[in-house]
């Protein structure tokens, strides 16, 4: 019986240990603090979409010969101003010079039967050899020539392109992914990379179709008015504002106490 009263000490130590631990558990919780929400909308990002393209005039004539023949020389390059009439490019006319003096001695000496078909023929070889001559149908600017001299070229070949007047375009390649974000009249921004970092103004004039088994649209944008340093053929980027979307739903977010 001499560990009774052992048996009575400890019991009453131990339960003095629980009841500390559980007052130290307390003193260690966290204290609760009361928090206020509030529902807010959500907007998509809108951002940009850009497509490289290049500047071209918006009202262009493709310049050829009538008639088939030698280059004798070009007398223009492209940026040059032309005058209407003024003399683009010249064929040979040897060819055609001695045709009409053949045509001519046949009208002059030839019989009497053979005297209309011959002053036809020497009708036809003087317009042929007026057509061996390429003028310039109106005032603008040389925009392309990609034919050089003693080159032989068809009545089709396309000598050089012609810019009439002074308004503008960018021509651009859309991917399907991105065209029904895009409608005529849309304003855009156009960045010229030979006139530096600030953009010009322009809006979206048409709306093409895809080539047959194609995935990209032409799109045609026209420039504001007429900036200074932009010319045809110059690299450009066409800067398209996405429109803004809200999302499918709300947030939930705490506000400030």
């Amino acid at each position: 019986k001499a560990s009774e009263p052992m048996n009575r000490l400890i019991l009453p130590l131990a339960v003095l240990t629980l009841v500390a631990c559980a007052e130290e558990k307390k003193e260690t919780a966290p204290p609760l603090r009361s928090v206020r929400y509030q529902v807010v909308e959500g907007h998509a990002a809108a951002g940009n979409r850009e497509f490289s393209g290049a500047v071209r005039a918006g009202n262009q004539s493709k310049l050829a010969f009538q008639v088939p023949g030698r280059v004798q020389e070009i007398n223009v390059k492209v940026g040059d101003r032309v005058k209407k009439n003024q003399v683009i490019a010249r064929l040979d006319p040897t060819d055609y010079q001695l045709q009409l003096a053949e045509a001519q001695a046949s009208a002059s000496h030839g019989a009497q039967s053979a005297l209309s078909a011959a002053y036809q023929a020497v009708t036809r070889l003087k317009r042929q050899l007026q057509y061996a001559t390429l003028k310039a149908p109106g005032d603008g600017t040389i925009v392309a020539s990609p034919v050089e001299a003693n080159e032989v070229v068809g009545s089709a070949t396309v000598i050089a392109t012609l810019q009439v007047g002074e308004q503008l375009e960018v021509a651009v390649d859309v991917p399907e992914t991105a065209i029904n974000e895009i409608h005529r009249g849309d304003h855009v921004q156009i960045r010229v990379e030979a006139r530096g970092k600030e953009p010009i103004k322009g809006d979206v004039y048409e709306v093409g179709v895809p080539g047959q088994g194609g995935a990209v649209y032409p799109v045609t944008v026209r420039v504001d008015g007429q900036p200074a340093e932009v010319r045809a053929g110059m690299a450009a980027q066409v800067i398209f504002q996405r429109p803004e979307k809200p999302d499918d739903g709300a947030r939930t977010v705490a506000a400030s106490a």
